[in-house]
């Protein structure tokens, strides 16, 4: 992610595009600023093929070790 971006949060299993900046980095964490809440979900592979308003189902990722 570049310092603005779009990103796809899901709600109610649908996507809605959402202006961010990112911040500071650790290891595979990232800061984000922009209308997103804790605990928002977001779409982190395969965005280029999503649109607002796509039904999804999201899927756990397991944190790495």
């Amino acid at each position: 992610m570049g310092p603005d971006e779009l990103i796809p949060p899901l709600r109610d299993g649908k996507t809605e595009w959402v202006d961010v900046r990112t911040g500071l980095t650790s290891g595979p964490l990232v800061e984000v600023f922009g209308n997103l809440k804790a605990g928002d979900e977001i779409a982190g592979r395969g965005t280029d093929e999503l649109r607002p308003d796509t039904d999804v189902r999201p899927r756990q990722v397991k944190p790495a070790a």
